[in-house]
């Protein structure tokens, strides 16, 4: 008996005739065609069925396929070999601090961006909740993305956010109080290494229920906390007087009382006490 190889995946499809001049040659003592088939028409039968077979993809290719990682169109250089976020660039891009958040809770920053710009300042809500799990604050949150949509151009200038936080210019004027970008990420970078989770919290939560002069006085109070600690003489307000010993703050809720003073913003000296007792006062760590 002899035996013979069709091949079907890179050759022309094989005719009647071809398979006729093979059972002719390949047919053995008992009349079977290639030792199995009794006639030309089961032979055409297994190959067409063969043919059929050797067109549908593998298990592996399959599996492969299922594999594939879909990754933001833009963002590719981001991204391992594997298609798993490369953290080193998300340091890069967006600082150590939110990289080991981002890492810790396997967030891909990359990912929400194109949803961010896909739908013009706005992100799913899964991936907003994702943030919110990783334990961002809502308000830092809705400000950071406030800010990027009006970076954008999603969102005019001066326009509050669909949220209601701070309109993004009031936001920019507290940053800029103390140093700017830069230093703004350098005291956060500060507070969230060096000061206890549940004051982060209680800070977070205070800033959602302020106004723009009261969160700038909080900011500016922390961010004198950071500068003593760093051995940095803080210099926020020109011309305060040296103090004596003012009577520190117990709470936050003292802060923001002194704040709701009809005297604060008006009274000069009287704004002048409340930066002095919240220089001396610790209810931030």
């Amino acid at each position: 008996m002899t035996s013979s190889q069709v091949q079907v995946s890179e050759n022309p499809p094989v005719t009647r005739q071809d398979l006729e001049t093979l059972a002719k040659n390949e047919t053995d003592e008992n009349g079977l065609i290639l030792g199995k088939f009794r006639n030309v028409d089961e032979l055409a039968a297994s190959y067409k069925e063969l043919e059929g077979k050797l067109g549908e993809p593998s298990d592996q290719q399959e599996v492969e396929e299922s594999d594939a990682v879909d990754l933001p169109d833009g963002y590719e250089d981001y991204y391992l070999p594997d298609g798993s976020v490369d953290y080193n660039t998300v340091k890069e891009n967006y600082g150590d601090t939110l990289a080991g958040i981002f890492e810790e809770a396997n967030i891909d920053p990359y990912k929400i961006s194109a949803e961010f710009h896909k739908n013009e300042g706005e992100i799913p809500e899964e991936m907003y909740q994702s943030l919110l799990d990783a334990g961002l604050s809502k308000g830092a949150v809705d400000r950071y993305l406030t800010g990027a949509a009006v970076e954008s151009g999603y969102v005019e200038e001066g326009e509050e956010g669909a949220t209601g936080e701070l309109p993004p210019q009031i936001v920019r004027g507290i940053r800029d109080s103390v140093g700017g970008d830069d230093s703004y990420g350098k005291m956060v970078d500060w507070a969230m290494d060096n000061l206890p989770k549940q004051e982060i919290l209680d800070f977070n939560n205070a800033t959602k229920t302020m106004t723009g002069p009261q969160l700038k006085l909080m900011v500016q109070g922390l961010f004198t906390q950071y500068q003593n600690a760093m051995g940095v003489e803080p210099n926020l307000i020109n011309g305060r007087p040296a103090s004596s010993g003012p009577t520190p703050y117990r709470s936050t809720e003292e802060v923001k009382a002194a704040m709701r003073d009809p005297r604060y913003g008006k009274d000069v000296t009287y704004t002048q006490d409340v930066y002095a007792r919240l220089d001396k006062s610790s209810v931030f760590g």
